[in-house]
């Protein structure tokens, strides 16, 4: 029976790393994904309707200079935003075209998955996804694969106890009792 929990545990935490390395790269998939298209966005003349939707669905969006300066901002008043150059994600797209990284945003102070892209003119598109309902979604996972542990360690155990049970039992009720096995008759 330990060696049935002890599996059940251990695959439980394998489950949920790999479903939650899975998700990682789903969402810089996303992230990647949505960067490409709103890269065919003119910022100047998107009307802010688009630029709304786009924050409502939990997307940022920033438009970085080469020089590191923040041009534009789906959250944050720009002009007030420090610059942005030495940003692993922005270092990385200005050297190699991309880069993609997961930390706690100066800005919003809330963990944050990055992905950031070089345009052709040399500025950096940038799109953020706040982890909080990333991090809900493993706690949930992890939730339920001890509910999943628990389950299985109740479906191996219990036929187990009761097979036990009925196998003993016979030595248990035998004649060689002091009551003669009497016991056993009354169940």
């Amino acid at each position: 029976m330990l060696i049935a929990a002890i599996a059940i545990l251990v695959t439980a935490v394998c489950s949920i790393g790999l479903f939650y390395s899975i998700l990682v790269q789903q969402i810089y998939d996303d992230l990647k994904a949505n960067a490409h298209v709103i890269s065919r966005l003119d910022f100047e003349d998107a009307s802010q309707k688009v630029c709304d939707q786009l924050s409502e669905d939990g997307l940022r969006i920033t438009l970085i200079a080469t020089d590191g300066t923040v041009l534009y901002d789906s959250m944050e008043d720009e002009t007030k935003m420090e610059n942005h150059r030495g940003r692993p994600e922005v270092e990385r797209a200005l050297a190699v075209g991309e880069g993609r990284g997961m930390r706690k945003s100066t800005t919003s102070a809330e963990h944050t998955f990055y992905y950031a892209m070089r345009l052709s003119d040399g500025n950096v598109l940038r799109i953020g996804k706040e982890s909080g309902s990333i991090y809900h979604l493993a706690w949930n996972m992890t939730m339920l694969e001890i509910a999943d542990a628990y389950a299985g360690c109740g479906i191996v155990c219990i036929p187990g106890v009761r097979l036990f049970c009925k196998t003993h039992d016979k030595a248990l009720c035998g004649a060689d009792r002091k009551d003669g096995g009497q016991h056993c008759a009354r169940r």
